[in-house]
């Protein structure tokens, strides 16, 4: 009985440490508009990246802010870049896009991140949700790309014969500069537009 009695107490325990919103739609529900450092949002948004990261750059994207995304609200950045200087006054640049548009019995969409010069390690990954009305959002698809030692990363897919109604992508935006530069890690939040397809 004792030791029924401990499982169960360390069952509830690690009931609560889980964070509440453990769905991707039902956390940007709750927090959409707040903002978080970048390492709590990967531990939801995008948790099997996050989980390959070591101790010290989980630190650095804790000690970054992002904005959580919004869905109830049609705030469009479809383009980023990220840039840190370098000893030499060499300016890094990582360039993130996400988009979406129709295309013949579908919607494609895409997000990808492009350096100007080999980057040690580049991710992206995003998200299409879909609303009958606006009111509501469901996730329909999503897709996740790593590039080490590259300078371009890109996920996207076609939503095929796609219900009648509105469409956006979220895209989040990871990865680490080049040795040399004045900040070690970058993170980019990014939204599409609301878009209707019938």
């Amino acid at each position: 009985m004792r030791v029924l009695s401990a499982v169960l107490t360390m069952l509830l325990a690690s009931m609560v440490m889980v964070p509440v919103s453990a769905d991707t739609t039902a956390f940007l529900n709750e927090m959409g508009g707040k903002e978080l450092s970048a390492g709590e949002y990967l531990e939801v948004y995008d948790p099997d990246y996050f989980s390959t990261l070591t101790n010290d750059k989980k630190a650095q994207f804790n000690a970054m802010k992002v904005t959580v995304p919004d869905l109830s609200q049609d705030v469009v950045k479809k383009s980023g870049t990220v840039e840190a200087e370098g000893d030499s006054k060499i300016i890094y640049t990582a360039t993130n896009n996400v988009d979406l548009a129709p295309v013949p019995l579908g919607i494609n969409w895409l997000a990808n991140s492009k350096g100007a010069c080999l980057f040690p390690d580049m991710h992206v990954a995003a998200t299409l949700y879909y609303s009958s009305d606006e009111s509501t959002w469901e996730k329909v698809d999503s897709g996740s790309d790593s590039g080490y030692v590259t300078t371009f990363v890109k996920t996207s897919n076609v939503e095929w014969l796609p219900s009648t109604g509105y469409y956006k992508v979220i895209s989040s935006h990871m990865g680490t500069f080049p040795a040399g530069a004045t900040s070690s890690t970058y993170a980019q939040i990014l939204m599409t537009g609301s878009m209707h397809y019938s």
